[in-house]
């Protein structure tokens, strides 16, 4: 009799558990289909951070550990020029990832308000975690160009030139081209 009960309880306790669980997981799952819809809408262009944020703002709790949330939310107030936002949003999401193309989108929203040290480190983390990646370094070379730190940017644009094309593409042919352009044009 003691032994049925106590199956009885764990098979309760269990139930509500799993009920529990799963509620959460379609709470979750709906949270991602609103976002997908959101991502999928109308160019960021065409709205204004307010309206963005208000779109965003109904997913967020069940997505503000999801990186790519995050960085998506990040890119789109971005291209309303909201960068302070876009910063704090890609923090964030730099806790749930070390993904470079998180600290590429830091590092131009750092630049934007001329935020350059901050903006030189993020991207100095970017070309570290993949060094063979040719944008993290364009984007540091194109911050020295325009900071006229013509020595850093020279030794970047050497590292450009030397570094091998794994996958040729029309944007790393365009980035080693600038970089032969500007060793070319910077004295030695």
């Amino acid at each position: 009799m003691f032994l049925v009960a106590n199956e009885k309880v764990v098979f309760i306790a269990l139930s509500i558990v799993s009920l529990v669980v799963s509620g959460g997981l379609i709470y979750r799952y709906n949270a991602v289909m609103r976002w997908h819809l959101i991502a999928s809408s109308k160019p960021a262009q065409a709205l204004n951070a307010e309206a963005i944020k208000r779109l965003y703002t109904s997913v967020m709790p069940e997505l503000s550990d999801d990186p790519l949330v995050l960085k998506d939310f990040a890119r789109n107030l971005y291209l309303t020029k909201d960068y302070p936002g876009a910063i704090s949003l890609l923090n964030q999401a730099t806790a749930y990832s070390s993904h470079y193309d998180l600290y590429v989108l830091l590092g131009e929203c750092y630049e934007k308000l001329n935020s350059l040290s901050e903006a030189e480190s993020a991207y100095l983390k970017s070309s570290l975690l993949v060094p063979k990646l040719f944008y993290p370094r364009y984007r540091l070379m194109m911050l020295y160009t325009n900071q006229q730190d013509d020595a850093q940017a020279l030794k970047l644009a050497n590292k450009i030139i030397e570094m091998p094309i794994k996958i040729d593409s029309k944007l790393v042919r365009e980035i080693k081209a600038r970089a032969w352009a500007l060793k070319t044009q910077l004295p030695k």
